[in-house]
């Protein structure tokens, strides 16, 4: 449908929406004094300009206050690129009991004009013609048209019911096509979590439902073009993206209806007993986790934080938890999880992430099916090592670098630390790299830090492959994964 803005002599605005469309033009605003008070002269409006899939639709309604029963004759005026061309003989002497209970006047001053479309954009103008008083012709109003293929419709309303592992959605509303305003329309819904980005594939629907609101308020359009469907989400945790597409027919594009974010809760359980520091760069969760919808099936866990991804390692929920069997019993004990992993030290909000076994058990990304509850989240504070290079002896083949550290966790275990000398930070790895742990007595150390143990260390590094020149010369702390070092110390060498 289209509705051209008014310029002529009352503005009446009018919506897509029903209701506002039905009301608004019921309840016009016409002139409180009688037709029969007002000044002598031809009054009216052009009210709307409707596009009704074949031809344009006038209506308004027009009278002469000087003669309120007669009939006025009305002409068109069509403005286009070249030049304007006057179309007569319209007369209006349709009903209009909101006209006649307005001005206390016979209701039959309303007009219902037919125009083709020309092929152009142009500007309609409507005119009350004086032929009774003499006076001048009332402008009863102008619109720019243009026609618009592409459909039309709306979303009334999205219900759900379920909010677990099973979710239901109802989508009411209507559409049509105004290239073929009386045929059934083609609407497609696209769920983002079956087939995300460019994937998507279309659930097709089509309008069928009785809508005589629609058809009152369009007129032309057909009245089965009402459409309610009821889709039933996939059990897969997270966002559920629904959008609603009307397929377009001839000339124009597919119009989207709208768009709507649909959340389906996890078929993931559990707890979380402990989520903590354990170490440097080390974080341990321990809890269990089922799958509602394979109770018996082995779970995955996780830990995650907006830093660091999920995927970089995801543990087995299968240790014996004979109370969770005890609750649930078709499940069986074998979900209890128990796991450190490895965060860089700094804060951070970790969150212990429970996902199905069935899922892809190392996802480079979260697809769909993988979407996982989490069953708890901290703030924690990931330590570094405490430690200080007291000394760097270098000679023509070695590089001695003598200090101490210790976990600020773990303040009595030895750790491993690794003295890396490098030519630069860029590219392929050169220079020495050394291993060693914390195994030298440091008593000057535990007396200040309160400390028992061995926390001193001498990395002895040979360099007599090394070119002479300036090196960088770095100490790396670790406490559980042996891959992943955090740099605690930096200092530079120079190479003779």
């Amino acid at each position: 449908m289209i509705i051209v803005p008014d310029t002529g002599y009352m503005t009446v605005l009018l919506r897509r929406s029903m209701t506002a469309l039905i009301l608004l033009i019921g309840a016009l605003v016409l002139p409180t004094t009688t037709a029969n008070a007002a000044a002598p002269g031809v009054v009216g409006s052009l009210d709307s300009v409707i596009w009704d899939g074949s031809a344009y639709r006038l209506t308004g309604w027009a009278l002469n206050t000087a003669t309120p029963s007669a009939v006025v004759e009305v002409h068109v005026y069509l403005r286009s690129p070249t030049g304007s061309v006057g179309r007569v003989g319209f007369r209006a002497d349709q009903s209009r009991p909101d006209v006649a209970a307005a001005l206390r006047v016979n209701a039959e001053h309303g007009f219902v004009i037919t125009l083709p479309d020309t092929g152009t954009t142009q500007n309609v103008c409507v005119y009350g013609i004086d032929a009774r008083t003499g006076g001048a012709n009332a402008l009863l109003g102008c619109r720019n048209t243009s026609i618009e293929h592409d459909p039309r419709g709306t979303v009334d309303s999205v219900q759900q019911s379920g909010f677990a592992t099973t979710t239901a959605v109802t989508i009411n509303g209507w559409a049509y096509d105004p290239d073929a305003p009386r045929d059934q329309t083609t609407i497609h819904l696209y769920d983002s979590m079956i087939a995300p980005d460019t994937r998507k594939t279309a659930i097709p629907l089509s309008t069928e439902v009785h809508r005589p609101d629609v058809a009152a308020a369009f007129p032309g359009v057909g009245a089965n073009q009402g459409f309610s469907v009821t889709y039933t989400l996939q059990p897969w945790a997270g966002p559920h993206r629904l959008c609603l597409y009307v397929l377009n027919t001839g000339a124009g594009s597919n119009t989207l209806l709208g768009c709507q974010t649909v959340v389906v809760g996890s078929a993931m359980i559990g707890a979380v007993d402990s989520l903590e520091v354990t170490g440097i760069g080390t974080v341990a969760a321990r809890g269990w986790t089922i799958n509602q919808l394979n109770p018996a099936e082995l779970s995955w866990v996780a830990l995650s934080s907006p830093a660091r991804p999920a995927n970089i390692g995801s543990f087995e929920s299968r240790l014996p938890r004979p109370d969770v069997a005890t609750v649930f019993p078709s499940a069986g004990a074998a979900h209890g999880f128990d796991f450190y992993d490895n965060f860089d030290p700094g804060s951070h909000r970790v969150c212990v992430l429970g996902f199905p076994r069935s899922a892809n058990v190392f996802p480079t990304t979260w697809e769909p099916y993988t979407w996982p509850r989490e069953l708890a989240c901290r703030e924690l504070v990931v330590p570094n090592a405490t430690g200080v290079v007291d000394s760097v002896t270098v000679s023509d083949d070695t590089v001695i670098v003598r200090g101490w550290a210790f976990d600020p966790i773990q303040k009595s275990s030895q750790i491993n630390l690794k003295g890396l000398l490098k030519p630069n930070w860029i590219g392929a790895e050169q220079g020495s790299r050394v291993t060693v742990t914390t195994d030298l007595d440091r008593p000057d150390v535990n007396a200040a830090f309160g400390l028992t143990g061995r926390h001193g260390f001498e990395i002895t590094m040979d360099v007599s492959a090394l070119a002479a020149g300036p090196y960088l010369l770095a100490v790396q702390s670790t406490e559980f994964w042996q891959d992943f070092y955090y740099q605690f110390a930096l200092t530079s060498v120079t190479l003779i």
